[in-house]
């Protein structure tokens, strides 16, 4: 079985990870929020809610995306996420190094096993 989706981006901490997904399984999909999407994954990846989009830029210092569950800086080897409940430390990896159970939790929360 073929994966729904490809990882874009892999950011890792200890508490946390987030992943931007595109989806591979919506080929005549034209509403690029269905399609592409940022997802927070709380360690041990038991828990995985997508975060909601407001705005992204890109600077000489980095990328920034701002969801509506807080502010993600990076660059292409570490990053800050900034919630109202703290700031997380993050480190940018290739996306090959996402753990297979997370990479299972992200393809059973597209698939709809877990909502």
């Amino acid at each position: 079985m073929t994966s729904p989706a490809k990882v874009l981006y892999f950011l890792d901490s200890e508490q946390i990870m987030l992943t931007e997904v595109k989806r591979t399984d919506l080929p005549d999909e034209t509403d690029k929020s269905k399609v592409y999407f940022w997802l927070l994954l709380k360690k041990p990846p038991e828990h995985i809610e997508k975060l909601d989009f407001v705005s992204m830029s890109s600077e000489a210092d980095g990328e920034e995306r701002i969801f509506r569950q807080g502010k993600l800086h990076f660059t292409p080897t570490s990053g800050i996420f900034e919630t109202v409940n703290g700031k997380y430390l993050l480190k940018n990896l290739p996306t090959g190094q996402l753990p297979k159970d997370a990479k299972e939790k992200i393809e059973d929360y597209l698939s709809g096993k877990m909502e």
